[in-house]
């Protein structure tokens, strides 16, 4: 039986395409059936009882489950509220150079090709209902430019930067489990209306996915093969791995009777295939290194066989149902069989099968976020006010004192004119910020910066190194500034000195200039 499920994409989503990268991480634009098997396996074996957790291990040990790639949903042209499952543009399809809009099939019998026109191959782009919607139907993808993070100071790296592509969350796909019935418990109970963690960078702000179950017709019943006495046409849904049993080697040109099953005379046509193939080489955690290298031929691709004997239509159904090549518990091996236009040259205005479609509405997200019911989410937030409204009276402890330290010394200089600026400036303390951010981090190394920036009086006599009287004895400014931050911060945890500090430079900032005689009395009053 299959289980058809669909997955909306509640966080950015990074799939990795493969790890031969640098500097750079591309995404797959669909969501890999190993990825959903990865994540199911996780749940069964670290929630549930031993006894599910024994038909768990049937179910993945043995390969008993068949997990497709769930492709992206797209909205049906004649039905904008249902969304429907797109399936791969078939490679097979050719646009003019120069006019896009003019399409042709390469894979149907055509001798009057017009030879003047230069046809290339368009390679991206899914198909719903329609071959003239493949060019909207486009999943939506950004990158983001990340610098690293040195672990011993935990600041930015200087020139490691590393770019990573990304889903746009809200974005929907279907895929389904094909598997036995006395799993379907195990797959409803962990998988129905839940949240699961999918990709790259899940433990940060990407990879969360709701999945909900649906009713849907079987594939096989929405994709009907259409007899031909003279080819067999197989049209790639998703990656297959191809291995040729005669001479034990990975390939891309399989023999008909290796990857179906049958004993029939067959022979592969060249010119009216169209395959693409990339080689991978997965890399396996149990035993810490990578596996053999992998021949796979890439979703989209046409595979066309001149066939000795005609298949009945019986047989079309059951190699439709079964797929083919190796490893289909991860995802590979979904076809689609003799589809009704792979005969038709002029494909712009064909309809294609009737797709597999849900209504939009119950896509939509319904997982739950931390209320007021949850007594650790309240108490936390009280914690966080209370810490912020404690800085709060911190910092403007503070500023009044430092207003009274402008003061003090304005009164004890009385050689420096009431026109003139005395004491730190507006722009003095826009360098202790600017200090701060760079070193925010590491409140320690910003402290031991910041006192070698003040402590630098010896050409700042009006500035850090104005003077006030402090217990009959002489004070500079800077020495003030140091005594009175000392005894604030003592009731100040360090996890929350840097935004002590930042909010205090925030708050001269936007106050009037206190080395300004004018302000002084002003900013008092405040």
């Amino acid at each position: 039986m299959k289980i058809y499920y669909a997955i909306t994409i509640i966080d950015d989503l990074s799939l990795g395409v493969t790890s031969a990268t640098v500097n750079s991480a591309n995404t797959l634009d669909y969501i890999p059936g190993s990825a959903i098997m990865g994540a199911l396996a996780s749940k069964i074996y670290s929630e549930s009882t031993p006894d599910i957790i024994t038909m768990a291990d049937e179910l993945f040990q043995k390969n008993e489950a068949f997990f497709s790639n769930c492709l992206p949903l797209f909205p049906l042209n004649n039905n904008p509220s249902k969304l429907a499952r797109a399936l791969p543009v078939p490679l097979c399809l050719h646009s003019a150079k120069n006019d896009a809009a003019k399409r042709i099939n390469r894979s149907a019998e055509n001798d009057n090709l017009d030879k003047t026109i230069q046809w290339k191959q368009i390679r991206t782009g899914y198909i719903t209902d329609s071959f003239s919607d493949f060019s909207s139907n486009t999943v939506e993808k950004s990158a983001i430019t990340r610098t690293a993070i040195d672990s011993s100071t935990y600041t930015a790296q200087e020139g490691k930067l590393f770019t990573q592509e990304f889903i746009h969350k809200g974005q929907s796909f279907l895929g389904y489990v094909e598997c036995d019935d006395s799993f379907k418990s195990i797959i409803m109970q962990l998988f129905d209306d839940k949240v699961i963690r999918l990709g790259r960078s899940r433990g940060s702000e990407f990879g969360r996915a709701q999945i909900k179950m649906i009713e849907a017709k079987d594939i096989s019943s929405n994709y009907s093969p259409v007899p031909d006495s003279k080819h067999l046409f197989i049209w790639c849904i998703s990656n297959i791995e191809f291995y040729d049993t005669e001479y034990g080697i990975p390939t891309a040109v399989p023999r008909a009777d290796n990857i179906i099953g049958m004993q029939i005379k067959a022979e592969f046509n060249a010119s009216r295939s169209f395959i693409r193939t990339e080689n991978v080489r997965n890399f396996n955690r149990k035993r810490g290194g990578f596996d053999g290298e992998k021949i796979l031929v890439k979703a989209g691709s046409i595979i066309c066989f001149d066939l000795g004997s005609p298949l009945s239509k019986e047989d079309l159904i059951k190699i439709q149902q079964n797929g083919i090549g190796l490893n289909r518990q991860q995802g590979y091996g979904e076809i689609i069989v003799n589809p009704d236009w792979i005969n038709k040259v002029d494909l712009a205005n064909a309809q294609f099968e009737t797709p597999i479609a849900v209504p939009k509405k119950i896509l939509e997200i319904t997982y739950s976020k931390p209320g007021t019911e949850s007594r650790l989410y309240s108490w936390l937030m009280e914690q966080y006010k209370k810490l912020n409204y404690d800085l709060a009276d911190k910092v403007d402890c503070m500023y009044k004192h430092i207003i009274d330290l402008y003061l003090d010394c304005r009164a004890y200089s009385t050689e420096i004119p009431d026109t003139c600026q005395m004491g730190p400036s507006t722009t003095q303390w826009r360098i202790l910020s600017n200090l701060l951010k760079t070193t925010k981090r590491d409140i320690n190394k910003f402290q031991q910066k910041m006192y070698t920036v003040i402590d630098n009086i010896s050409n700042d006599p009006i500035g850090w190194g104005v003077k006030h009287s402090y217990n009959d004895f002489t004070e500079t400014f800077n020495c003030a500034f140091r005594r009175i931050v000392e005894d604030t911060l003592k009731d100040i945890p360090n996890e929350s000195v840097s935004d002590f500090y930042s909010l205090l430079f925030e708050k001269i900032h936007k106050g009037p200039d206190l080395s300004v005689r004018s302000c002084l009395y002003r900013a008092k009053e405040q």
